[in-house]
């Protein structure tokens, strides 16, 4: 908005000039006439009457004008008058110095005001070949107003300018009008620091504003905006939207004048449910910030409801038919805000009928209803209800072409108002007849934990019906590169077993009778292990050259070694690049010798530092490296090292980044050799972007520090 101000003339003051000349008979004055000496010199205009010199006068009001508003529009007028005994003649005007002044208008003015209304002609007299004459009694003009703009946008110095009246007054034939800026420094202020989109549906588009505020007097310029985040965020700058990236506006700074504010936004498309973060860096030449920037985070999904199922398989195993078994599902509430359940159905494949669902011991559904729209569970956050699901076979299961029974199954449903609307729970069971064991599996930890969890299974509530259990064979289906065993064995009733590499594992447990007789069908169980860490990193590796890559001892195995390195690491320049590597500082690189690293504040219970949790050295991992507080601002670098061979040759690594549980990001099976380094990715945080560090497959080889002895 344009604003104004504008310098009232209260009063014209008229200067009496009297000049008292003797009539020298000096042709040149024009004695006893009324011609004139003209206006290209300092005398000015003089007129000579009955032996006295009539001259013009010019006053402006005011002589100096200082613009503190620096952050605005504005304009600026200078009233000129005559004061002299005779008319006031204006030849033109200019506006030099700071090109942030310019001449706006120039208009005539009589005693009642300025106004297009008496004379529309002579609104704007800036381009009127003829002089402005200000009249002595009014005719034409009483005054003027010259009126002077000030545009903050061109006002890149904060220099002075100068307003020049050419005229013919006395002495005066080019009067002068300071003009000045009040100097000051731009000043950044961001708001929100903090963008929470809530809950947003996939195919939706969630849109927030950021309002960006110089509380300077200087323009504010921000040259760049370093944007860092998940794909389905993106910004909008004067209706242009980018992605994800740094944005150079160096060549043409978004310009942000004192005292004003600039509204951009932010939209957030979800392609999925998993929570999302972004990171948005203002870097300007804002005399209250660092070179960081001011930084605002986004963040998507990460608030309203939200709902967790426990377990998310129900597996009742063999029952003889007829009998009833009966398992407990736990609804839990989440999220920021109340969970609300408008229907729970339970759908199976066939006509058995086996299956159904028990409300009996939810709150306010003890009458035998269910939950319906008219009637809904209603957990408020943090809150848990308990539904069972009752399983009885009616006829034993259809059997396959291998003779084995097939498991029958269904579906239950849960319809929310979460993101996803609806949460599906599977439910298998298997119907027998005859005297057949029934193989059944506990997991002490339940089904979910975090890497490195020592289970407990127990495999000695199994029966029956013929005799007394008095075998047990277990297996595992393990995430790929996961080398885990049951220990004792696989054929202890109630065996451990180390839960490693993140990801998904199904137990099996098959038993036999002391008739011989094994279980109809084996028990299974399922188990996901997901880190709880903001950044967990997993190494794993296959060495085709080991035999049997889950034995144990000296050099029993290729030993490759995870390396997280903090940026200020530093240390020898071993490929050449011209810079210091970081690999196998102290403290900086987080390895099997630096394993517990002091990075971030020194209170030890704040848990924002790294671990390396496990460093194998004689198989195929996993090695694990986890940090739960990452500092903000701060891009790690994650590498591999082959440290020793042990004579089995080539392994093929992996490596695995998960952020807040989610797996977002993995190169699987890359070859090395003895004595390889392999520079991975990089992760950026807040935002969690990973990124490859040259496609992935940057390896220098021969990579031995000088400070760490290797063996050839």
């Amino acid at each position: 908005m344009m604003k104004r101000s504008v310098v009232k003339m209260t009063e014209l003051r008229i200067f009496k000039l009297v000049m008292i000349l003797l009539c020298t008979g000096v042709t040149t004055l024009g004695c006893g006439t009324k011609e004139g000496l003209g206006n290209d010199g300092d005398a000015g205009a003089v007129i000579i009457e009955d032996g006295f010199a009539k001259v013009a006068a010019i006053e402006t009001n005011p002589n100096n004008v200082v613009v503190s508003d620096v952050g605005s529009a504005s304009e600026s007028v200078v009233v000129v008058t005559g004061t002299g005994k005779i008319n006031l003649e204006i030849n033109g005007f200019e506006v030099t110095g700071n090109p942030a002044y310019a001449l706006t208008a120039v208009k005539g003015c009589r005693v009642d005001g300025c106004s297009d209304k008496w004379d529309s002609s002579t609104a704007d007299l800036r381009n009127l070949g003829a002089p402005i004459v200000i009249g002595i009694e009014g005719t034409p003009y009483s005054y003027v107003e010259v009126i002077v703009g000030y545009d903050p946008a061109l006002d890149a110095t904060g220099g002075n300018a100068t307003l020049t009246i050419f005229n013919n007054a006395d002495g005066k034939t080019q009067k002068q009008v300071d003009f000045s800026t009040l100097v000051g420094e731009p000043e950044i202020a961001v708001y929100p620091q903090e963008v929470d989109f809530g809950s947003v549906q996939v195919e939706q588009i969630g849109t927030e504003s950021i309002l960006i505020e110089n509380s300077g007097t200087a323009n504010l310029l921000i040259t760049t905006i370093d944007f860092q985040g998940p794909s389905v965020f993106s910004i909008e700058i004067d209706e242009v939207e980018y992605p994800i990236g740094v944005l150079d506006f160096s060549s043409a700074p978004l310009v942000i004048p004192g005292l004003q504010q600039k509204e951009i936004y932010v939209h957030f498309a979800p392609i999925n449910s998993d929570p999302a973060t972004a990171s948005v860096k203002l870097i300007s030449n804002a005399s209250n910030t660092e070179s960081g920037g001011e930084e605002v985070i986004l963040k998507g999904n990460n608030s309203g409801p939200k709902i967790v199922v426990n377990p998310s398989l129900v597996n009742f195993g063999a029952n003889p038919v007829g009998q009833l078994s009966v398992l407990p599902v736990q609804i839990q509430s989440t999220g920021t805000e109340t969970l609300v359940i408008n229907k729970i159905d339970i759908a199976e494949e066939g006509e058995a009928g086996s299956f159904s669902l028990d409300f009996s011991q939810v709150e306010g559904f003890e009458d035998g209803s269910k939950p319906s729209a008219e009637k809904p569970l209603i957990l408020e956050i943090n809150r848990t209800a308990e539904i069972q699901v009752r399983f009885t076979p009616s006829v034993e299961s259809a059997k396959d072409e291998n003779n084995q029974l097939v498991p029958e199954k269904a579906l239950i449903t849960i319809q929310n108002n979460s993101f996803d609307g609806a949460k599906e729970v599977e439910v298998t069971g298997t119907g027998f007849s005859g005297n057949c064991p029934v193989a059944v599996i506990e997991i002490k930890e339940g089904e979910q934990v975090i890497p490195q969890t020592t289970l407990n299974l127990f495999g000695d509530q199994s029966f029956s019906p013929a005799g007394v259990i008095n075998k047990w064979e277990w297996s595992v289906d393990q995430p790929d590169g996961s080398q885990s065993l049951f220990l004792p064995s696989a054929n202890f009733p109630n065996p451990t077993f180390e839960a490693n590499a993140a990801g998904q594992y199904i137990f099996k447990l098959t038993v036999w009778d002391d008739n011989q007789t094994p279980s109809c069908v084996p028990d299974e169980a399922e188990l996901v292990v997901i880190p709880d860490e903001a950044i967990h990193v997993e190494l794993l590796w296959n060495t085709p050259n080991d035999s049997d890559q889950t034995d144990h001892g000296p050099e029993a195995g290729a030993d490759l070694d995870l390396h997280f390195m903090h940026p200020y690491a530093a240390g020898p320049d071993l490929d050449g690049d011209g810079s210091a590597d970081g690999w196998f500082d102290a403290p900086y690189d987080c390895f099997w010798f630096n394993p517990a690293p002091q990075w971030a504040s020194w209170d030890l219970a704040i848990d924002d530092d790294p671990g390396l949790d496990r460093d194998d050295t004689d198989g195929a991992g996993p090695e694990n490296l986890n940090l739960n507080i990452p500092e903000a601002g701060t891009t790690y670098k994650v590498g591999v090292h082959y440290w020793a061979d042990n004579g089995f040759g080539s392994s093929y690594a992996t490596v695995r980044v998960y952020i807040y549980g989610d797996l977002v990001f993995e190169i699987a099976d890359q070859k090395m050799v003895n004595h390889d380094m392999w520079e991975v990715c990089t992760i950026d945080w807040p935002s969690g972007t990973v990124k490859q560090i040259e496609d992935g497959f940057k390896i220098i080889p021969d990579y031995v520090h000088p400070a760490f002895a290797q063996l050839p």
